[in-house]
């Protein structure tokens, strides 16, 4: 696909989506309290009911793997007031991601997988009326919310389908240039496991088996046709295991398309949300690296900063050094400090780390995203050339050449 044209509006596609919502009457994200307060006033007993299924997840009496989708989608007004506050920003972030890398959607089929109440489906057959927008939904109450928010908007390009993806296959045989799931399969692949992140490093790698559902993802695609995952994965390896799954499925991993989304929420917490874009694997091309898949994973939430308060990160880069080193450094302070500066610069899982120590106990690490190597290169350079201005003896080794030559680095020292 060409490079995105984004809807002729010249606001941020965010922006765009956003003021599509509020004119629909999806309102805006509040603070838990005063969105439960205005829940009650406006919805009363649909509101309580659904206030108490919420309390009894967080105290593990009912099951949150089956929300009670009979009551979310009761009525659009209602499913508008729950998007408001569990939906909007997210899909926002996601739609001007996604538009950003799908290229232009004029005249294109797409379709939304767990379509909801539909209003993603609604905003892209808006924003493309020639497209012709497919939203698929095993719940009936869903479709039908999708059907009067298309109603209601008069759009003639959105079509509903209820049912599973196979019978969606079997009765709408089409390929799709483009096609989007967002917070669908998490509840369906070893949720526990991802959720709570118990994956060992043993399992990190292990071949996956083929997930249904994404066989007939691929066998629906387009051959130049891309697929938008979304789930709130909470650790890079939850993203890992999907990505995994997916290959085994026919689909190849598009890690420059891919990116960890991250908003606040009502209540000042961060919330991250990624997205993994595939195409089908018709080339039989060889499983994505994971560095790449984690790399991805951060690309919104990484930034240059120290990693000593992220046991998991440190865990993972403690644990690679002396492998996945590409640069040990020496800085000698003999005359004026009697110090030894001690410098690594290297790769692990996708997280490129700057890490300095010295015979005296300090120490300081800095990290980002793989694809960020060169700046964190910069920094190093900067610094050895400080140290051999206060008159330090410097060495340096370059180890991995074909790493550093495959990443586009130069190690050449500077001091």
């Amino acid at each position: 696909m060409k490079p995105a044209k984004k809807p002729s509006n010249k606001k941020p596609v965010r922006q765009v989506f956003l003021q599509f919502c509020l004119s629909h009457g999806v309102p805006k994200q509040a603070n838990t309290a005063s969105f439960e307060k205005r829940l009650k006033i406006k919805f009363k007993e649909h509101a309580q009911q659904y206030l108490d299924y919420l309390n009894a997840c967080a105290t593990g009496d009912a099951d949150s793997k089956t929300p009670p989708y009979s009551l979310i989608y009761s009525s659009l007004e209602f499913s508008n007031a729950l998007s408001g506050q569990l939906d909007a920003e997210r899909l926002g972030l996601f739609t001007e991601w996604m538009l950003s890398q799908a290229g232009d959607l004029s005249g294109k089929t797409i379709v939304d997988i767990g379509c909801g109440n539909g209003l993603l489906a609604c905003f892209l057959a808006q924003q493309f009326p020639d497209a012709q927008v497919f939203a698929v939904d095993i719940n009936l109450d869903a479709t039908l919310v999708t059907d009067a928010r298309a109603i209601g908007l008069r759009l003639e390009n959105v079509h509903t389908f209820t049912g599973t993806l196979a019978s969606f296959i079997k009765d709408v045989p089409i390929k799709a240039d483009l096609i989007v799931a967002t917070e669908v399969f998490a509840n369906a692949v070893n949720a526990d496991t991802f959720v709570t992140g118990k994956i060992t490093p043993a399992e990190r790698d292990i071949p996956q088996q083929p997930l249904t559902d994404i066989t007939f993802v691929n066998s629906m695609l387009a051959d130049d046709g891309l697929f938008f995952s979304q789930d709130s994965w909470p650790y890079a390896e939850s993203l890992c295991r999907w990505v995994r799954i997916c290959e085994a499925s026919g689909l190849q991993f598009l890690a420059y398309r891919s990116k960890g989304l991250t908003h606040t929420d009502g209540n000042g917490n961060t919330q991250t949300h990624p997205v993994a874009v595939f195409q089908k694997n018709t080339t039989n091309t060889l499983r994505a690296r994971r560095e790449d898949i984690i790399s991805a994973y951060g690309r919104d939430s990484l930034a240059m900063t120290h990693i000593e308060d992220n046991e998991a990160l440190a865990d993972m880069v403690f644990s690679a050094w002396n492998t996945t080193d590409l640069y040990v450094g020496k800085a000698v302070f003999d005359r004026l400090f009697n110090l030894t500066f001690i410098s690594r610069v290297g790769v692990a899982g996708g997280i490129g780390y700057y890490y300095t120590c010295t015979d005296a106990g300090m120490q300081s690490l800095h990290y980002g995203p793989s694809v960020r190597l060169r700046e964190l290169l910069e920094r190093v350079k900067a610094d050895r050339k400080r140290y051999a201005g206060d008159g330090a003896a410097i060495s340096w080794n370059t180890y991995h050449p074909e790493t550093c030559a495959s990443l586009g680095l130069d190690f050449e020292d500077d001091a």
